[in-house]
């Protein structure tokens, strides 16, 4: 019996860590399918901002029925809970607006490549909040991810390049909101669960896209 319990306390871990990865790689493929869709439809003459308004929809939809289904310990009575939640939820709006944005006025590589800065913005944010400290090794990590942006896109040799300042501003942008969307989730994360968390960040986008699509 001594021996068998190391075995199954295993497969019991594992199974965890392999749901985990799983996760993982359907979360990645859902968000390049909706990259593409998204491209797609904008090319058909749907607005950036019309796009990432549904696109909230449907993920607000998922995170309430997840809600729905584990609701222990929501946290959704606690105001920091909220406040960091709200914050998180302006986060992914400009998140989905700009990368969109920069779909319409580049290609979705190019805002996939550019929106993926987002871990050069939260080592600088978490720099000036003091949750990091700097070292060599971060700030060289940095300048490669940077160097890496500049050489996948091309924006180093505008002649030759058909990306705009626009298309290059509105991924760094998405980039931008993306880290503060991480920073925001991270300080909420104690006073409450994930779905919690989605649900109002969610519901403040879909808040702020629904506006901004009457304003148009």
């Amino acid at each position: 019996m001594a021996q068998r319990s190391p075995r199954t306390n295993g497969r019991t871990q594992g199974k965890p860590a392999s749901l985990g990865a799983l996760l993982v790689v359907l979360a990645a493929l859902c968000w390049g399918l909706s990259g593409g869709i998204g491209g797609i439809l904008i090319s058909e003459g749907w607005s950036p901002t019309v796009v990432s308004l549904y696109r909230g929809l449907i993920g607000l939809v998922c995170v309430l029925i997840w809600l729905a289904l584990r609701p222990a310990g929501s946290g959704m009575t606690s105001h920091r809970l909220w406040f960091w939640s709200v914050i998180a939820g302006i986060g992914v709006a400009g998140n989905f607006s700009f990368y969109f944005l920069s779909i319409a006025e580049g290609s979705v590589a190019v805002a996939a490549t550019l929106m993926y800065s987002a871990p050069v913005f939260v080592y600088l944010a978490s720099f000036a909040f003091g949750l990091e400290r700097p070292t060599l090794f971060k700030w060289a990590a940095i300048a490669t991810v940077m160097l890496g942006v500049i050489l996948l896109t091309g924006i180093h040799d505008v002649g030759a390049s058909d990306i705009t300042l626009v298309a290059a501003g509105a991924g760094l942008l998405s980039g931008l909101s993306y880290a503060a969307f991480i920073v925001a989730f991270k300080y909420a994360a104690p006073h409450g669960s994930p779905q919690a968390i989605l649900v109002i960040a969610f519901a403040v986008l879909v808040g702020i896209l629904a506006s901004m699509s009457d304003a148009q």
